[in-house]
């Protein structure tokens, strides 16, 4: 064989989708890390703040109770990153830890394994997932450099 054909040979071996899937599968945790931390800072994965907030929720009876709340929790959970009255979906880190990154053949989804979880994600919309900036440092940091040494090794170059 001609080095000619063992390129186009190797070309056609190239997968850089099934080894994008691969380092998904293989960085749950990560992406699991990165939704916390949106959620902490007071994010949904469109990048607006957790809505409601403690001072629109019909859950506080008052006002001044839900200002009392989110002076509590501002207090526990500093982040300045979040503003004093978003929340954060945090007490004792029960919903946070229940939530899962699942690696599937389309992608990625997010969910959460315990009841309280589910009705915390239908009251609080768009929490779990990414934003368009933590998929970017994702792709910058895993993607494009395992794409990249797929390319070499499996090009031999």
């Amino acid at each position: 064989m001609n080095k000619f054909d063992e390129i186009l040979n190797n070309l056609k071996k190239l997968n850089p989708e099934e080894e994008g899937k691969r380092v998904i599968s293989k960085n749950l945790s990560w992406f699991e890390k990165a939704n916390r931390g949106q959620m902490l800072e007071g994010k949904t994965k469109d990048n607006t703040e957790i809505t409601p907030s403690y001072l629109n929720d019909p859950f506080f009876k008052s006002p001044e109770t839900a200002a009392k709340y989110a002076r509590w929790k501002q207090n526990i959970t500093p982040n300045p990153k979040r503003r004093f009255e978003t929340p954060n979906l945090i007490i004792n880190g029960y919903f946070h830890a229940s939530v899962q990154a699942i690696a599937q053949s389309n992608g990625l989804k997010f969910d959460t394994i315990v009841s309280l979880g589910r009705k915390i994600t239908r009251k609080f919309k768009n929490v779990l997932g990414l934003t368009n900036t933590n998929i970017a440092l994702f792709n910058k940091e895993f993607i494009k450099p395992s794409i990249k040494q797929h390319i070499k090794n499996t090009l031999k170059i």
